[in-house]
């Protein structure tokens, strides 16, 4: 697998590259939402999960044929956990004015190197989907070692550190922070943050536990209010068609590369790719056949997830 993929498009940031620096579902938490699936190597140790210099090498390459909005650090599984990481923002920097972006459920960032390594970054998008202790262990299932008060205090330490933007990420689970109680709980952690942004979603891919179901866009509409800055809902994905490769470019491996840390809906990827429905279907009907990707229904839409074997 390559460690550039993409571009992926999102209601945040756009068209943006994605950089994958650690092997797939390596993560602090196992988030019941997770759209790849649950946690395969949960950790705490950091460690250099990628040559820097063929990283940068890559994305060279994949700058010569597209110009994203961002250049997402992302992925398969938690960024922060490469020790790499100030490194690989370093080279970023030294080769594009293109801005970057790290999406981190933010669990790390009590630790005082990690913090200082993004502050490269433009723009850190870390996550806040819950407001006790009890709904941090029910939702996200961290690490044993670190608590929702540790995790917390974190990301208010972050803040106070960090020259660039914050956009905070927020995701409500039916059935357990739909509730206005628990919902002001989060509004209340977040004002102690104070984001630049706050971000609201829930769960629209194919989740890591079963039972999880997201709410309604009217539903986080409604709730968007009990948040300062008032939150935006992120939760629509748009469907932005634009040739972004060549047909004769297109295999399995490219599809393999984007599902492996994106779940998409057949109409995303001919979006993204630029290429007609029959060579994209022709791709997944084998790529199925072999089990390397499964088909998930999501509220009547249908999406492709890599198999984790």
């Amino acid at each position: 697998m390559n460690r550039v993929f993409g571009p992926v498009y999102s209601r945040r940031l756009n068209k943006s590259l994605g950089v994958d620096l650690v092997p797939f579902k390596t993560c602090t938490q196992d988030c019941i939402y997770c759209q790849l699936g649950p946690t395969t190597c949960k950790s705490l140790e950091r460690k250099s999960y990628c040559s820097v210099p063929e990283v940068i090498g890559e994305l060279e390459q994949s700058l010569e044929k597209v110009l994203p909005d961002f250049i997402t650090l992302a992925g398969s599984g938690e960024p922060t956990l490469c020790s790499a990481l100030g490194e690989v923002i370093a080279g970023i920097k030294k080769i594009t004015s293109i801005p970057v972006a790290v999406l981190t459920n933010g669990l790390l960032l009590f630790q005082p190197d990690v913090r200082r390594e993004l502050y490269q970054a433009d723009v850190v998008c870390p996550s806040l989907d819950a407001g006790n202790e009890y709904t941090f262990q029910r939702v996200n299932k961290p690490v044993p070692s670190v608590t929702f008060e540790t995790f917390l205090k974190g990301l208010i330490q972050f803040r106070k550190e960090f020259p660039g933007e914050i956009w905070l990420e927020v995701l409500l689970v039916r059935g357990i922070t739909d509730n206005r109680d628990e919902i002001i709980q989060i509004a209340q952690c977040s004002a102690q943050i104070c984001p630049d942004r706050i971000h609201l979603n829930t769960v629209t891919r194919p989740p890591s536990d079963s039972f999880v179901t997201g709410l309604t866009i009217s539903e986080l509409e409604e709730f968007a209010s009990l948040f300062t800055p008032t939150a935006e809902v992120v939760a629509d994905y748009p469907v932005i068609s634009e040739v972004a490769t060549s047909q004769e470019e297109i295999n399995q491996d490219i599809i393999l590369d984007i599902l492996q840390r994106h779940p998409s809906s057949l109409l995303e990827l001919t979006s993204t790719l630029g290429v007609s429905e029959g060579v994209i279907k022709n791709l997944l009907k084998d790529l199925i056949q072999q089990q390397k990707v499964e088909v998930f229904n999501i509220r009547g839409r249908e999406l492709y997830r890599y198999m984790n074997k």
